[in-house]
């Protein structure tokens, strides 16, 4: 998107206007939303936030190239004190793309009432391997010992993520339960639990847009 590194103005409310989502956008963006991906609205319309650690550098950008035309400004790193330990500094890469209505669209789905839920019309929404594996790369996780996974849903209610179970098998096929994930502020937390029998179809589905530094991830 060389040319719209500089716009402003007229400009550039005329480029917003040549923009819509693609397949692979939007299904890139639904996986992001479910993961670490952040949508605010500061004053019109939403735009989404990627933010990923030093060792996701290249994840990033890989999402970048996807959203190129969507963002103004290239991936830039950023330097923050950790919170539990002051002298010690976190390293992240994020990028945000323009605000425009088709990302207003998924606020509102996704942000009814300000804060990230899922929404009841989840099952015709997430129904892309593309998305699955975003989010599996964004919050998934495996115990070396193990041969299920995890994708890490404590920051949703219950309610909801047994919403996400029976979407997982209804779309897909795959055989979630509910894992306790330990407490917090003496709340029990809970996470899904990719069952080990499930895993090498779940896998199968995922391997083909999983990147290189994430294979880890999916290693039997």
């Amino acid at each position: 998107m060389g040319s719209s590194k500089n716009l402003s103005g007229k400009k550039l409310v005329e480029y917003k206007n040549l923009l819509a989502l693609s397949k692979d956008q939007q299904d890139i963006l639904i996986g992001t939303i479910l993961g670490d991906g952040n949508i605010r609205i500061l004053k019109k319309e939403a735009f989404l936030t990627v933010s990923h650690g030093e060792k996701q550098k290249d994840y990033v950008f890989w999402k970048y190239n996807f959203f190129r035309s969507w963002v103004l400004t290239k991936p830039r790193k950023e330097v923050r004190q950790y919170y539990k330990k002051k002298e010690k500094q976190l390293a992240s890469w994020r990028f945000s793309t323009i605000s425009h209505p088709e990302m207003t669209k998924y606020y509102n789905l996704f942000y009814p009432k300000g804060r990230k839920i899922i929404p009841s019309q989840i099952q015709s929404v997430l129904i892309s391997p593309l998305s699955l594996a975003v989010w599996y790369m964004d919050d998934g996780s495996r115990k070396p010992y193990g041969r299920g996974a995890f994708l890490h849903t404590e920051s949703f209610p219950v309610g909801d993520q047994r919403r996400l179970i029976e979407v997982l098998k209804k779309n897909f096929s795959i055989v979630v339960r509910l894992s306790s994930a330990g407490l917090s502020k003496g709340k029990r937390l809970f996470r899904l639990y990719i069952t080990a029998k499930s895993f090498p179809g779940f896998r199968d589905l995922i391997l083909p847009y999983i990147l290189p530094s994430m294979q880890y991830k999916i290693s039997l």
